[in-house]
């Protein structure tokens, strides 16, 4: 297992959440949450399924989304959460993700 900070550090505080996806896509947030610092979406090593993320703009689906397996993570570039959907297969999967809040 690899730790790295998540950079930049901005105001030095962070925040964590968590994402169930299901079988439609769906954005981290609900509401928009402005980050500065790149996104760390990891999939729990109890996922027994896949999860794929995207864009808010081109929703993932199984044959567009980056595949995401258990334990498997990705950072993304995102100033703002909601600009990132998730979903999997088959639904009911899980990610975490970090961020440092603008």
């Amino acid at each position: 297992m690899r730790l790295r900070p998540v950079l930049p550090p901005g105001n030095g505080s962070f925040e964590t959440g968590f994402k169930v996806a299901g079988a439609a896509s769906s954005t981290l947030t609900v509401s928009s949450t402005a980050s500065q610092s790149p996104v760390l979406i990891k999939a729990l090593s109890t996922n027994a399924g896949i999860v794929y993320v995207g864009g808010a703009g081109a929703l993932p689906t199984a044959a567009t989304g980056f595949p995401l397996s258990a334990n498997d993570e990705i950072e993304i570039p995102a100033g703002d959460l909601v600009m990132i959907s998730v979903m999997s297969v088959p639904a009911g999967q899980e990610v975490r993700f970090i961020y440092s809040p603008a």
